[in-house]
């Protein structure tokens, strides 16, 4: 993204070649958004790694898995990065900080983190869009699950 115009978005489209560019380090994805099959490959011949991990959430008896597709299969980066959702996940506020690193560890530059967050800060104010978990994507997909309907969100 650039100064002028910010924005946050998944790297839909584009995170392998991302990752195989050596532009990013981590990549992830949970229960609602498959592993793209061009990944397979990489993951097979180990020249990426799968690591999967599963929160359960506020909502009864509903669990989310993560998978986090890594360039180094031992990356402390890895745990990092589960540890942050798991209590983005837990946090009953929105917490700037654990959204500032989470988008850090998934390659995204600081321009788009902030306006994410403010984004995202000014639409927890607005009750019309209350989440109820701090970041976008996980909301998103929880509501699916649960049946609800979730507003329009910024999936980083």
């Amino acid at each position: 993204m650039n100064q002028a115009n910010p924005s946050i978005g998944p790297h839909e489209g584009i995170e392998l070649k991302l990752m195989l560019d050596g532009k990013k380090n981590l990549a992830l994805f949970y229960s609602d958004y498959e592993i793209p099959n061009e990944f397979h490959k990489y993951i097979e011949n180990k020249e990426l790694f799968l690591n999967k991990f599963q929160f359960q959430t506020k909502f009864k008896n509903l669990f989310i898995d993560f998978f986090i597709i890594s360039k180094i299969g031992n990356d402390e980066n890895i745990f990092k990065l589960s540890n942050l959702i798991k209590r983005s996940i837990e946090e009953s506020e929105f917490n700037p900080e654990i959204e500032r690193s989470i988008g850090r560890l998934l390659g995204y530059q600081e321009v788009d983190i902030e306006h994410f967050i403010h984004q995202k800060m000014g639409r927890r104010e607005n009750k019309k869009y209350y989440f109820f978990y701090p970041y976008g994507f996980v909301a998103q997909g929880l509501c699916n699950k649960a049946g609800l309907q979730a507003p329009v969100s910024i999936r980083p």
